[in-house]
């Protein structure tokens, strides 16, 4: 079974997928929440978070390195960005 990653402002009811993000696992915020990173498959993927206005941005993933073992750690999948919190997860 593949997973999806999307995301929800804290706000909201309807989550928003991220796109190419089929196989997505581990995903996780920056420290200053304006990405989210995630393993699919080989590669490490990074996707930009942002809002415009009240908006919600959705965001375009891309590779920031791709490699033969990926190595995972746990964080917290909650970020605040310019007053709206967001919670990222996956959907199996």
């Amino acid at each position: 079974m593949s997973s999806e990653l999307r995301l929800r402002p804290m706000n909201s009811e309807t989550s928003t997928p991220i796109r190419g993000s089929e196989g997505a696992k581990h995903p996780f915020f920056s420290p200053d929440g304006k990405e989210i990173f995630y393993l699919c498959g080989t590669r490490f993927m990074a996707a930009p978070v942002s809002v415009k206005g009240d908006e919600f941005v959705p965001p375009t993933p891309y590779v920031l390195f791709e490699n033969r073992q990926i190595w995972c750690f746990d964080a917290e999948n909650l970020a605040e960005i310019d007053g709206i919190a967001f919670h990222a997860g996956e959907k199996k």
